[in-house]
């Protein structure tokens, strides 16, 4: 169990609606160009856990989300690429 899916675990267990908009930053801000690779990947693990867990809420986010999905799906590195689905087509 990833470090993400531990984090997302507990999430669900709180008041979700009220923390949302916080992990939603944290995903925004590890999503941008700036970040390592890493840190893109695991905002991509944390976004697909509350996705799992939440769709409802999550759903919420997706207009400012889906963007900055976009620009990953195309991201230099194989490993952020597959975290955001993507295969050999991408």
């Amino acid at each position: 169990m990833t470090c993400v899916t531990l984090l997302a675990s507990h999430v669900t267990l709180s008041p979700l609606p009220r923390l949302l908009p916080c992990f939603c930053a944290v995903v925004l801000k590890g999503m941008q160009d700036s970040e390592k690779w890493q840190t893109k990947e695991g905002a991509l693990q944390l976004l697909t856990a509350l996705a799992d867990s939440a769709p409802a809420q999550v759903a919420v986010c997706l207009p400012t989300l889906v963007p900055l999905i976009a620009e990953r799906m195309v991201d230099a590195r194989e490993q952020v690429r597959q975290e955001c689905g993507c295969t050999d087509w991408c």
